[in-house]
């Protein structure tokens, strides 16, 4: 079964190390929007990992397309640095509906373990009552 690139995006961000790279790309967006995205050496030290191991991260969520890179030549002589920043397409700056429907599913697998027998459909009614 082929997965769609949202299912695949939702997959990847089930991550607490790609969910804070998303968070932190998110934050610089905010801060300065004249000059969105970072490279994986700016975002690193805050993720207390190896910049070998955040471009592994980044790279997955570029491939996903939650994320999109540029290159920007530097001022001097060297390689242009890789930057990354939210891909506006990809839906990953609202992820309420996300939450609202992991909500439902849990409520659904809660009821199931006090031994109630409650469907989606009657979550989601419980949800819109409440």
């Amino acid at each position: 079964m082929a997965t769609t690139p949202a299912f695949e995006a939702a997959a990847l961000l089930a991550s607490p190390v790609r969910r804070s790279l998303l968070a932190a790309l998110r934050r610089r967006e905010d801060e300065n929007p004249a000059e969105p995205g970072m490279t994986a050496a700016e975002l690193a030290p805050g993720m207390h990992l190896h910049v070998t191991t955040v471009r592994f991260h980044l790279d997955r969520l570029v491939a996903a397309g939650v994320l999109r890179t540029e290159f920007q030549p530097q001022p001097t002589a060297g390689r242009p640095r890789k930057v990354y920043s939210v891909a506006e397409e990809s839906g990953a700056r609202d992820a309420r509906p996300l939450r609202r429907l992991a909500a439902l599913l849990a409520d659904v697998v809660a009821a199931s373990t006090r031994g109630e027998a409650v469907t989606p459909v009657e979550a989601g009614r419980r949800w819109a009552r409440e």
